[in-house]
């Protein structure tokens, strides 16, 4: 549920979003967004389960005066265990970058890094699975006024435990 309230604490709307009657959703983050040339808009992320054991990353856009939805998007991701997001930001012009972690058979989980245009459409995903084939998880992501991305978390090593992990994309991914 995404609800926005006045400066004075009173509720202006409530909106609920649920992929699948009977399943669970996980909002994580939200952003306002004021882009250029564009109509002010809240962007909602998290993972929504898709099916018994599988999770995929959720966006979810929404009007800022009247809580409609203006659009949504469910990113393809792996087949079972959970895609886990841990960040979100936007840019200038309004599109979104996610970061967080997406299961892969034989290597624990990896980065996923995922680029939104305006409309939640998928721009580009990229993933980074570390040297040990155990867990990395991208925890943190970050956009400069050149489109670049940052994103760090950490990778886990089978003799050095868990090290951080930053690692650089061009606007392009």
């Amino acid at each position: 549920m995404t609800i926005k309230y006045n400066s004075s604490g009173t509720q202006i709307w409530a909106t609920r979003y649920a992929h699948t009657s009977n399943l669970n959703d996980a909002p994580v983050k939200l952003i306002v967004q004021y882009p250029l040339g564009q109509p002010q808009c809240v962007t909602v992320t998290g993972a929504v389960q898709t099916g018994t054991t599988a999770y995929s990353v959720g966006a979810i856009k929404y009007n800022c005066s009247t809580g409609a939805q203006i659009t949504a998007t469910i990113t393809s991701g792996g087949s079972s265990g959970i895609n886990q997001v841990f960040d979100m930001v936007n840019d200038a012009t309004g599109n979104i970058y996610i970061a967080g972690a997406i299961p892969v058979t034989g290597q624990g989980n990896n980065f996923c890094i995922i680029k939104l245009n305006t409309s939640l459409a998928v721009a580009w995903q990229q993933t980074y699975n570390g040297s040990a084939n155990l867990d990395d998880m991208a925890k943190g992501i970050q956009v400069d006024a050149s489109g670049n991305v940052y994103v760090t978390g950490y990778s886990t090593t089978t003799s050095q435990g868990t090290n951080f992990v930053t690692l650089k994309y061009n606007s392009a991914g």
